[in-house]
């Protein structure tokens, strides 16, 4: 299961994210798939993953997420991962500010019948917060 596992990976993060496919979010989640990690106020339901996916679009309609490394093994897909999009509307209260941003993160998926079930994922929120001016930057 393990290549299998890793290449219905990289689909849903092409097709899902990178085409901004919502429909695609079905074909690759399980009807009762739950997301560990949503993002403050999110619910983790595969209906609020849609919803933070349309949200997410709006304010970086850009969006890119690159596979950097997969470590596969059972039922679980680890991904590091690189995001990187241009912030051109609302995200967290802050309006479009035009700043490109990129940073790392790592997903964790559990795959059932080829479906991802489970998530549970974290990004270097910081980062994103200093490249898009919200909070300063530790190293300058």
């Amino acid at each position: 299961m393990t290549t299998d596992a890793k290449d219905v990976t990289r689909r849903f993060y092409e097709e899902i994210i990178n085409q901004k496919n919502i429909h695609a979010i079905d074909r690759f989640c399980t009807a009762d798939f739950v997301d560990h990690n949503p993002p403050p106020g999110g619910k983790g339901s595969l209906d609020a993953t849609k919803q933070q996916f349309l949200e997410l679009v709006a304010a970086f309609p850009d969006l890119k997420m690159m596979v950097q490394d997969q470590i596969a093994e059972g039922d679980r897909v680890v991904n590091r991962v690189l995001v990187r999009g241009t912030h051109k509307g609302e995200y967290m209260g802050m309006p479009g500010s035009g700043k490109t941003v990129e940073i790392g993160g790592i997903d964790i998926l559990r795959m059932v019948n080829g479906k991802a079930a489970e998530r549970w994922g974290y990004f270097d929120d910081v980062k994103l917060m200093q490249q898009l001016g919200a909070m300063p930057d530790s190293k300058k």
